[in-house]
């Protein structure tokens, strides 16, 4: 007979798998995060070696599908049923509204703005899960996401320039993003996560292809414009959007938005680094809020996953 329950303790092993389940979640979406903060430092590279818009994204989401499909070539997953396969078209529907609204509002509105404006995404998927999923909301949640927004606010600063298409676009974009969220916690479970990602990542390089072809390819100048792309399609979208997608499974949409706060973090610290923009002391509050909100979260989530393996009898 197994020791383990001989001693009343078979119940324990199976409550300690499923907390590192959650924080091998929590780890993939701070991945996810962090790579997702390279993003800006990559495409404006890519800009100035000459790279055109919608040729850059068929390039960043072309590459990012071939690599993720020679893995998956090795690796064989388990592939989507066809319902299951439907709604990842969505989702990757969705992946392409997020990102051309995003880009649009950038020719309308300061990057500040837009940055701010996605950042709304977070409350959208809170309420979202509330009237959807029924998500319970606990006072470090209410909390961690009150940090979490209010130091992405600081980081990207609050620009009173703008119009309404832009701001249109901004808005249509954390209304893209959440979506592709809310969405994704209901369409991927059971769903391999290289499975998942290739058919998100597949359905934005077809409509990127499409597009670029439509309007004309518009190839970098200088031959280093090809780094920068790889880069762009390798960190910020093949590693972002394969982690975000196998942590989103893992800990639902609310713990998802409110960790991928980091990424502001992020990109304000690389481009310190590389662009020489400088980082004032609202900024770096801000920072101090987003770390904050990610530790609060992190234990939080810890309290209430022991509370059930001690509180539940049963597995």
């Amino acid at each position: 007979m197994d020791l383990l329950s001989t001693w009343g303790l078979g119940a324990l092993r199976v409550r300690i798998v499923r907390m590192s389940r959650s924080a091998l979640g929590t780890v993939m979406v701070l991945v996810s995060s962090l790579a997702f903060g390279t993003l800006a430092l990559f495409a404006h590279r890519s800009y100035e070696a000459g790279f055109g818009q919608i040729t850059l994204l068929m390039v960043r989401f072309g590459v990012a599908t071939a690599l993720l499909a020679a893995l998956a070539v090795w690796k064989r997953p388990k592939w989507p049923d066809k319902r299951q396969f439907k709604g990842l078209l969505l989702m990757g529907g969705f992946y392409v509204g997020q990102s051309f609204t995003f880009f649009a509002a950038l020719k309308y509105i300061p990057a500040s703005m837009v940055s701010l404006l996605l950042y709304l995404y977070p409350a959208i998927v809170t309420l979202g899960s509330i009237v959807f999923f029924h998500e319970r909301m606990s006072m470090p949640k209410w909390l961690a996401l009150g940090l979490a927004f209010g130091g992405s606010v600081l980081i990207v600063g609050v620009s009173t320039a703008g119009n309404a298409i832009g701001i249109a676009f901004g808005v249509g974009t954390a209304l893209f993003y959440s979506s592709y969220l809310l969405l994704g916690y209901r369409v991927l479970n059971g769903i391999d996560a290289m499975a998942s990602s290739l058919v998100v990542l597949g359905t934005a390089a077809v409509a990127y292809l499409v597009m670029a072809l439509a309007q004309g390819l518009q190839w970098p100048t200088e031959p280093v414009g090809w780094i920068w792309a790889v880069l762009l399609a390798v960190v910020p979208t093949f590693i972002a959007i394969s982690t975000l997608l196998a942590g989103l499974e893992r800990v639902g949409p609310v713990v998802t938005s409110t960790l991928a706060a980091v990424e502001p973090l992020a990109t304000a610290t690389l481009s310190v680094m590389f662009l020489g923009e400088r980082i004032g002391v609202a900024q770096a509050f801000g920072g101090i809020c987003i770390l904050s909100a990610v530790l609060i979260l992190a234990k939080a989530s810890a309290k209430a996953k022991l509370t059930q393996a001690v509180s539940s009898p049963t597995t």
